[in-house]
């Protein structure tokens, strides 16, 4: 299974499946699992739009098992080749009146 931790160094190039709705996104999981490809479900990107929040994340070595699995599928984009260069948590936002002035 692909695994992505926060604050981990990521120099790999992944594909990204981006989705319409949610219940495509959980069948396309259960299809490319059941046919031995591994990926993460991740929220999407803030770059890409997508009608969903989630997308599927696959490392560069599984994208020709994958491509093969979904073939003739539709209701997804592949984004590919996709560089996620680091996984940064959320930085908490500056309460109002505490600039420090």
């Amino acid at each position: 299974m692909l695994m992505v931790e926060r604050n981990e160094k990521l120099d790999e190039t992944f594909g990204l499946i981006l989705f319409e709705s949610t219940s495509q996104a959980l069948k396309t999981e259960k299809e490319l699992r059941s046919a031995g490809v591994a990926c993460a479900v991740i929220p999407t990107p803030l770059e890409f739009s997508s009608g969903c929040g989630i997308a599927l994340l696959i490392s560069e070595g599984e994208m020709d098992a994958a491509s093969a699995a979904l073939a003739g599928c539709a209701g997804h984009r592949l984004k590919y080749p996709y560089v996620r260069d680091r996984v940064t948590p959320r930085q908490p936002c500056e309460a109002e009146g505490e600039s420090g002035e």
